[in-house]
């Protein structure tokens, strides 16, 4: 969600909706910082601290997102390609997903079916070998190069 501003341009509180605000980050670097004026700060100071934002989940988030940064990094240190982005496309009269996978030497493509595609969670890592166990994948671009269409 984003941030509320006056006419002025002045960031707005997000507990009073007075200004001047500040925003102050969250202690483990998870959700987006709130924004608070002098008066809210001083009568709401467990908004920032780390047992409110640690009650709310954001240590074990931020816990569980770097752990999962790291395996991609192993898996890439390992020669594996994970997956990066994708994108819908109309290929052969067929809808299939047009995938992209960083590895160390940089970046490969690969087709598959949306089933195929839509088998592993963006919450989880994905490499092309995944995705082969669920159905067919086979060779693309390396990238979403639309001047060629």
């Amino acid at each position: 969600m984003g941030y509320c501003y006056d006419s002025q341009g002045h960031l707005c509180c997000d507990v009073c909706g007075g200004t001047p605000a500040r925003r102050y980050k969250c202690p483990f670097g998870w959700c987006q910082a709130i924004a608070m004026c002098k008066s809210c700060k001083s009568a709401h100071p467990e908004y920032t601290s780390k047992a409110h934002h640690r009650e709310r989940g954001c240590e074990r988030q931020s816990e569980n997102y770097h752990a999962l940064k790291q395996a991609e990094q192993d898996l890439i240190d390992a020669g594996k390609f994970v997956r990066r982005s994708a994108l819908g496309v109309h290929l052969e009269g067929k809808y299939v997903v047009h995938a992209l996978f960083e590895g160390k030497t940089g970046h490969i493509g690969k087709y598959m079916s949306k089933e195929t595609y839509d088998a592993i969670s963006f919450d989880d890592i994905g490499t092309p070998e995944d995705y082969a166990k669920f159905g067919e994948v086979r060779d693309a671009p390396a990238d979403f190069d639309f001047s060629k269409a």
